[in-house]
């Protein structure tokens, strides 16, 4: 059992989290046939079923065994009393400020949305995730400066932030001194198709912005820089632009009214052992030293 534990639990927990062998072998530092054989060792001797199906992998029988190794693998890793064995995620925008945390780095993301994070909390893959809450918290975390609790979960803030609307900088409505809202009706803003940010969309559209659909199955920045042509507009937020430098964006002289933070989302259960606090705090600490000269930022 050590073996399945110790050792191909944490193979099984990386390809949940990312559905690359490859990318889970060079994580893991091992090579990708010994990534296919451990995984395959595990789900045998446990009758898992644990196999690719929709893009993700996954099991596909005795799910209260594996959570329960899940549970006991979680206890393992909060008992050693250090960060840097934690397993955690953070968001698509959020690198230049995680990459500071060496040893302690999160593990590599491909999704957008947060339905998916959802599920690898539930499921205790992950320990923790940064994450964007706008799509996620219920109303009342605005003005949160402490955790922010709602049902099984806890919510610690970082930063709130502004979503602001951006172009390239041809855009005709970059040169503007100052724009009215009405003036918004029905100009093109990029989202992504399936849409994994309803909330803000729905916040968009009562702008007047008519959505452009693009279809976005994994996360690459190449693709949001190939989407964005013409007079197409971008929801985005000073530290999501800032880390997309490439895109080159400019800011529309006008505010959209709508927030955005980030923050920590950890089960409640977990949010005071000691791993955890440890991390929250070096986490907020590595995002003041990387975006602390952002303008618009609130710091929580």
């Amino acid at each position: 059992m050590r073996d399945i534990l110790i050792d191909g639990l944490p193979i099984m927990d990386l390809l949940e989290v990312n559905p690359s062998t490859c990318e889970v072998a060079e994580w893991s530092r091992c090579n990708q046939s010994s990534v296919s054989r451990i995984y395959r060792h595990v789900s045998g001797c446990l009758d898992l079923g644990f196999r690719k199906a929709g893009g993700v992998y996954q099991a596909h029988r005795n799910q209260e065994l594996l959570l329960a190794l899940r549970q006991a693998a979680q206890l393992r890793r909060l008992s050693k009393g250090c960060q840097q064995h934690l397993q955690w995620v953070g968001d698509p925008w959020n690198g230049l400020a995680l990459s500071r945390l060496g040893d302690a780095m999160p593990m590599p993301r491909w999704w957008l949305g947060e339905h998916r994070t959802l599920h690898l909390l539930q499921r205790r893959v992950i320990d923790l995730a940064v994450i964007r809450g706008l799509e996620i918290l219920p109303p009342g975390w605005e003005n949160s400066h402490s955790p922010f609790y709602f049902g099984d979960w806890a919510a610690v803030g970082l930063v709130r932030q502004p979503v602001e609307l951006a172009a390239r900088p041809d855009h005709p409505l970059c040169r503007r001194e100052g724009l009215l809202q009405q003036e918004l009706t029905g100009l093109q803003v990029l989202t992504a198709s399936p849409d994994p940010f309803p909330v803000q969309s729905r916040s968009l559209q009562r702008l007047g912005l008519h959505p452009r659909r693009l279809r976005i199955d994994r996360y690459c920045p190449s693709q949001w820089e190939g989407g964005l042509a013409g007079e197409l507009l971008l929801p985005t937020t000073p530290i999501s632009r800032w880390a997309v430098p490439h895109l080159e964006l400019t800011p529309l002289p006008i505010a959209t009214g709508i927030t955005e933070m980030d923050l920590v989302l950890v089960a409640r259960d977990l949010l005071l052992h000691p791993p955890v606090q440890d991390l929250i705090n070096a986490i907020r600490e590595a995002y003041r030293q990387a975006y602390a000269h952002l303008p618009g930022l609130v710091w929580l």
